[in-house]
């Protein structure tokens, strides 16, 4: 216990010192207190990180589709097989089943 004590008497004088009170106010409001505090500060980069990631995923599904873009202008027979299964499309004298694969 007077250990303590005895740190305590010895920060006083340190702590009575205006500029140093003042430092310590003025970093616990920007670090609590503050539009801009630690707080905000860490969910702002946890976002931005994010963000980023989605950024990235998006540049890569732009790639992909681009090269999909060029394989359809080229070649008649990927734009048939693209119609036929994202669209269903058939030519005039054939039937089209539709077949559902069911989860167990």
């Amino acid at each position: 216990m007077s250990i303590r004590w005895s740190r305590i008497q010895s920060l006083l004088p340190f702590l009575k010192n205006r500029y140093v009170l003042s430092v310590l106010v003025f970093g616990c409001w920007m670090l609590f207190f503050d539009q801009y505090n630690m707080q905000s500060q860490l969910s702002i980069a946890r976002r931005m990180e994010q963000l980023e990631e989605e950024q990235q995923w998006y540049r890569e599904q732009i790639a992909l589709l681009r090269t999909e873009q060029q394989r359809l202008a080229h070649n008649p027979h990927e734009l048939e097989r693209i119609a036929r299964e994202h669209y269903r499309m058939k030519r005039p004298n054939e039937d089209l089943f539709i077949v559902v694969e069911t989860e167990e």
